[in-house]
């Protein structure tokens, strides 16, 4: 006797859709507990809790609750009477150093990268084609990137550090760095 191949999916769907409504008589019967408990605290004189908002997974609940935890710690401090600090975070601007350490590694990943395409010119190897075309592109992007950063921080002195003021009694060559007559 051959089974009609209909049934097999049949039983499925059917197991499937049990599950389902298994699984939403529970949430049904979670919620209703929770509301009975609600309406006996209030019944009772009790203030119940505010209900938990759903909670987030990962990085975003993360953050969530960072900023959950500040709210209620300023609230408390405004509560108390302290004084309370905005929380401003300030971008700093970048200084010559900053570009100067980019530039550097930039310049250093983009030669690396241009070394890698020569090596993998040698070699024979599965998927070198892919790698070489990968760093052919990425390290002149990269090798530049470093170059106009060193540049940069060559020129930023000039634009926007102030120079020092000469000291009083010190000789031009002095003041550049060179050793004076004497």
């Amino acid at each position: 006797m051959k089974l009609d191949p209909s049934i097999p999916w049949a039983m499925l769907v059917l197991c499937a859709t049990a599950l389902i409504a298994w699984a939403v008589y529970w949430d049904f019967r979670k919620k209703r507990l929770q509301f009975e408990e609600r309406r006996v605290m209030i019944e009772n004189g009790l203030n119940p809790p505010p209900p938990a908002p759903p909670a987030l997974a990962g990085w975003p609940g993360v953050k969530q609750q960072e900023l959950q935890l500040k709210y209620a710690e300023r609230r408390l401090m405004i509560e108390k009477g302290l004084p309370v600090q905005e929380d401003v975070q300030q971008k700093l601007p970048l200084t010559r150093r900053d570009y100067l350490r980019r530039g550097i590694l930039a310049s250093c990943v983009g030669v690396g990268l241009l070394l890698a395409y020569g090596l993998l010119s040698l070699e024979s190897v599965d998927g070198t084609a892919d790698a070489r075309a990968w760093c052919l592109g990425l390290g002149p992007l990269a090798l530049l990137i470093g170059i106009g950063n060193l540049i940069y921080s060559r020129f930023e002195l000039v634009a926007h550090e102030p120079e020092s003021k000469p000291e009083p009694g010190m000789q031009d060559d002095q003041r550049r760095g060179r050793a004076g007559p004497g």
